[in-house]
């Protein structure tokens, strides 16, 4: 094999193994009013998303259950807390909030500031659909980048006359609370583009390997059939 057909096929494995892949943490806490007559619970409690192998063109889904276990009824809303990124990762990734068919946010994660607070009776629930993905147009340049965001979930009771819960983080009241749940591993990704990556990177190194035992079983006939050429011409 020539050098140059070796660098040829050295560069095309290089491209293949070189595909983006970027770690991906999101978390979420609730909080809520001090006492038992308020209490918000979330499944998937402490971490919702968390994944070391996000691609372009990924998304992944995650439903949370959002009860309300207290003895009053309450409204609730979501906003991102905490973030941190490298190489400005959380300011591409699209975050896609929906409850059933109705759309409560659809647009960069970065601009997540909530949603119009939704009432929850006692003893009932809501499912909720958070679908964070990658856009497909970042290049090479995140290679490697990371991401950490906190999503807090905030309830107040619908007859309290205390300040409206958009402010709540901030308000210094002392009658808010924060709950802190034993985070739950999550790290499976049940709707990616990752097995396209997959499928292209082995079907390329199968091509690779295929064409390179073509190569060698071509150069072998080539010298078997000038070695033989080579003794009858002798013979005569």
């Amino acid at each position: 094999m020539s050098k140059k057909n070796k660098l040829n096929i050295i560069g095309l494995i290089i491209l293949l193994i070189s595909i983006m892949v970027c770690p991906l943490f999101i978390g979420i806490k609730s909080i809520s009013a001090a006492g038992k007559e308020i209490s918000i619970k979330t499944t998937s409690n402490g971490i919702l998303f968390n994944t070391e192998n996000l691609k372009p063109g990924d998304w992944i889904p995650r439903n949370i259950t959002i009860s309300n276990n207290g003895k009053q009824d309450f409204k609730y809303i979501a906003k991102i807390g905490k973030s941190k990124s490298t190489k400005g990762l959380f300011e591409e990734l699209d975050l896609l909030v929906q409850k059933e068919s109705e759309t409560l946010f659809k647009g960069k994660l970065k601009d997540f500031t909530g949603f119009t607070p939704l009432e929850l009776s006692v003893g009932s629930s809501d499912t909720l659909l958070f679908e964070v993905k990658m856009p497909t147009h970042l290049d090479n340049s995140f290679q490697g980048a990371k991401a950490e965001v906190e999503i807090t979930f905030l309830a107040e009771g619908i007859k309290d006359i205390a300040a409206p819960i958009e402010n709540a983080p901030n308000s210094g009241d002392t009658s808010i609370t924060e709950t802190t749940i034993d985070p739950k591993m999550v790290n499976k990704l049940p709707n990616t583009a990752t097995n396209n990556y997959n499928i292209l990177f082995f079907g390329g190194l199968l091509i690779l390997f295929g064409g390179a035992m073509l190569f060698w079983k071509r150069k072998d006939i080539r010298l078997r059939y000038h070695g033989n050429f080579q003794k009858i011409f002798d013979s005569k």
